[in-house]
């Protein structure tokens, strides 16, 4: 069983991908036809979209790996909340150094 803080994130990115889910599904097949327009505030739509999707991969590569590492026991996380939360900033701040190189910003 999952202690109550572990609970607890999970049920904040479950949320936060139900959420993002339901906003990319209606919009995701219309994305093509945002590219070939050239009016500038449906390019800030088109990539305010793409950072959407991009937030939604994020939020669910950390939730898929927290969940490995937590059921693997990683760094003692499932029995020590401070070492659990320090986890969870370290997947954080990973998955935002990831993103930040894919941008070449440092």
């Amino acid at each position: 069983m999952l202690s109550g803080q572990m609970q607890g994130m999970f049920n904040t990115l479950e949320a936060i991908g139900y959420t993002l889910a339901n906003l990319l599904i209606p919009l995701y097949s219309k994305k093509d036809n945002l590219e070939k327009l050239e009016i500038s505030n449906l390019k800030k739509l088109k990539n305010s979209f793409e950072k959407l999707v991009s937030t939604t991969t994020t939020v669910s590569k950390m939730r898929h790996q927290l969940l490995l590492d937590y059921q693997n026991d990683k760094n003692h996380i499932r029995i020590d909340e401070n070492k659990l939360k320090s986890h969870e900033d370290t997947l954080y701040n990973h998955q935002i150094g990831e993103k930040r190189k894919k941008r070449g910003i440092k």
